[in-house]
């Protein structure tokens, strides 16, 4: 899998003034704040102390990972054993007091919308049988999933589109649409407009074809059980049973 990585002081100050010009609206904000205030002390040379080292120790475990957060750069499934040994020579380190508070203020630009569902977000078509199971049926959804602690955004995107709902699971919160015509007038009209840059954006076009069939009700003549087949490769990449 690709990874791009900035370590450079000089660098990160490049990024760091974009995600001030831009600001992060979920809870990630919070993280970056802590780690903004690493490079400061860093760049001030604080950490070459006793003093400032035990500060970049305390904001570290106050970030999202916190002090087990040392992981096999082969598999970030995996903490290694380093890092309950970073937590041991670290006994006495505790979270910073001050940990920001983020609260969700609202969307500003669709071009975040944009930026955000294309690292998080899903266009999927499923395959549905009936009760009888003498039928088959499309469902469509658009859907973006996170931390339940970032619920309030989710709901500041219901507002912002005016359409959509939110289910809850353990930990995690997913906003969801499936009406066809809020699919087919609001969010294929924005993605249209504001294209996606990675290979998201490949599987938003086949999803677009396959709604552009449903809006024209082709897809009743794949209803029976032996035209599902051809349903199957219609669907290519984003078509999931």
């Amino acid at each position: 899998m690709p990874l791009y990585r900035v370590s450079s002081l000089k660098n990160l100050r490049i990024i760091i003034a974009h995600f001030d010009k831009y600001t992060l609206l979920t809870k990630k904000l919070a993280d970056y704040l802590l780690f903004k205030q690493s490079v400061d002390l860093i760049e001030n040379k604080a950490h070459l102390t006793i003093e400032g080292l035990l500060k970049l120790v305390s904001i570290k475990a106050s970030l999202n990972w916190g002090l087990s957060s040392l992981r096999d750069p082969a598999d970030s499934n995996v903490v290694k054993q380093r890092g309950d040994k970073f937590k041991e020579s670290f006994p006495s380190i505790v979270t910073v007091a001050a940990r920001p508070e983020i609260k969700f203020t609202g969307i500003q630009d669709i071009n975040w919308l944009v930026g955000f569902v294309e690292g998080e977000g899903c266009f999927m078509v499923n395959i549905l049988q009936d009760r009888n199971k003498t039928k088959y049926y499309l469902s469509l959804n658009f859907s973006i999933s996170q931390h339940d602690r970032d619920s309030n955004l989710f709901n500041g995107l219901i507002k912002y589109l005016n359409c959509g709902r939110c289910t809850y699971g353990r930990n995690e919160v997913n906003f969801i649409i499936s009406k066809f015509g809020y699919l087919n007038n609001k969010i294929i009209p924005i993605f249209n407009q504001y294209p996606m840059l990675g290979t998201k954006q490949a599987d938003f076009l086949d999803f677009c074809k396959i709604a552009k069939l449903v809006e024209n009700k082709e897809h009743l003549r794949f209803a029976t059980p032996q035209h599902r087949t051809e349903w199957c490769c219609v669907g290519t990449k984003v078509l999931k049973e």
